[in-house]
This record gives structure tokens, C-alpha cells and sequence, in this order.
């Protein structure tokens, strides 16, 4: 039985780390903790979208999702019968045009490593269209997978376009935000890759990124969502600051526009 119990790790590893739904490491996040269930009605995530919240996996902290990514075609490479505006128009990626063969393979090669997904179209070009194809296609796994693994399968993939308008030819464009109470809204902010002392501070607090990186840009929120401190700095490994000036509550740092956590300024 143990044979068999690390086989499907192993085998859940060779596979980009997918997970099913039920992982107990894969939660919601909200803002700066991990949850089972919706905690706040300020917490958008309608994509389901979860984060490894296990120390010591080698995902920690990162988000996993069964949909939607976007991509575009460079060219027509499926076909279909016109369908009208409303269509959902569902398929394997096996409906890409034989002559086509790279693409096919790499597609081949993703649904071996992250297991069965679907693409569809964004939508058919126009009502009652009589258009046989598109270029732009939503992706949806039926496991949780990582996002950012499957992004950078899909950015090597031969035949899909990169956009003018400055996306890139893959993405993922359904993170979870949560929105303070101004209206100021925060996405992808990872929690709990900045380590704070001390914490609550009196006088000052020291902060440093878990990741052992250089921080560049520190800001400080209240719970209104205004922002009562802003620092640059020159790739300091550690930055310290003076709360002192700081009215006594609770505050949201946020490090480098990517990491963030809690803290209780006390005199």
C-alpha cells in the first residue's frame, strides 16, 4: 500500500504538480491567510482559483487552477460547422488540423503532463455566423493544475500569435481579488513570503522577502485601504522602518507588488 501511495506522488510530480481538487495543501486566500471556504464577501474568485499553502512544497505559495487560460492562434487551425453568437463550442485539442503537426505534439505533450483538458472559443465571431473557425480559445483542465507551469508550457508552443496590444500569446487571466473597503482592489498578491519583526512593533519594524531576494518597494495600507507609507529602495536585502509616525491599528504591507501580510502597529 505504501509502494502504491509514493507511485502516485511520483507520478503527480512528472505530471507539473497536478492536483485534484480536494489537495488538503490547495486553499483559498484570503487576504493573507488560507481558507476551506469563502471567509468575506469582498473576496472575488470566480474562477476558483487556489494557492499551495504547504511549507515545504515546491509550489508553496503559488496558484493552481483548472480554468481559464486564453490563446490565440496564429492561423485557422480548427475548423467547425457556423454556429450562431451564443455557442458554446467545446473540443479536444485532437480537432487542430492534422497538417498542423507541431502544434498537435505540443498539445499532445500538455495533456500527457497536466492530464485531459478542453479548449473552446472565446466566442464565434459574429451573430449567426457563418464563419468556420477562430483564432482565440479559452483552456480548462478537469484537475487542478499549476498556473504558472502551464503559462510557460503554452509561451513555447509553435503557431500561436502574440497580440499587439501587449499580451502575450498565453495567459491566465483569472486570479483572485479581494477589494478593501475604498474600493481599491488587490490581485495576485502573494501572502506570506515576507518574514516582519518584530510584529506588533513599538518603534520600528524590520521587514525581509522569504525568497532571499532584494526589496525595491515597500507601501503600508490601513483597513481603509489608504496608503500611509511608501519607501524605494536600492535592492536592500533587509529595510527597516519607523512606525512612530504611524497611528496605532492594523496595517497591510506590501512588498515589492507581490507579497504582502499583517501587522499591528503598538506603542
Amino acid at each position: 500500500m505504501k509502494k502504491a501511495f509514493f507511485g502516485v506522488l511520483i507520478l503527480l510530480a512528472t505530471m507539473g504538480h497536478a492536483w485534484a481538487q480536494g489537495d488538503s495543501c490547495l486553499k483559498l486566500q484570503y487576504p493573507d491567510e488560507y481558507h476551506d471556504t469563502l471567509q468575506n464577501e469582498t473576496y472575488s474568485n470566480p474562477d476558483s482559483v487556489l494557492v499551495d499553502s504547504c511549507i515545504g512544497s515546491p509550489t508553496y505559495l503559488e496558484y493552481y487552477a483548472a480554468k481559464w487560460w486564453y490563446f490565440s492562434f496564429t492561423y485557422y487551425v480548427i475548423h467547425r460547422q457556423p454556429a450562431p453568437y451564443d455557442t458554446t463550442i467545446e473540443m479536444s485539442w485532437t480537432a487542430i488540423d492534422t497538417s498542423y503537426g507541431a502544434l498537435r505534439s505540443a498539445f499532445a505533450a500538455l495533456e500527457t503532463k497536466y492530464g485531459t483538458f478542453h479548449i473552446k472559443e472565446v466566442y464565434p465571431q459574429i451573430a449567426d455566423s457563418t464563419v468556420t473557425g477562430s483564432k482565440w480559445y479559452y483552456l480548462r483542465f478537469d484537475n487542478y493544475v499549476c498556473v504558472d507551469s502551464v503559462d510557460a508550457d503554452l509561451k513555447t508552443f509553435p503557431d500561436l500569435d502574440s497580440l499587439s496590444n501587449g499580451y502575450p500569446k498565453a495567459y491566465f487571466d483569472g486570479f483572485p481579488k479581494w477589494y478593501l473597503s475604498s474600493g481599491v482592489q488587490n490581485e495576485r498578491v502573494n501572502s506570506g513570503a515576507i518574514v516582519i519583526a518584530p510584529n506588533p512593533p513599538t518603534t520600528s519594524l524590520t521587514i525581509r522577502r522569504m525568497d532571499g531576494q532584494s526589496i525595491r518597494h515597500i507601501e503600508l495600507f490601513d483597513m481603509l485601504g489608504k496608503r500611509v507609507f511608501e519607501g524605494q529602495y536600492h535592492g536592500s536585502g533587509e529595510v527597516t522602518i519607523d512606525t512612530r509616525t504611524i497611528m496605532i491599528g492594523s496595517y497591510i504591507v506590501v512588498c515589492d507588488d507581490t507579497f504582502k501580510s499583517r501587522v499591528i502597529v503598538t506603542r
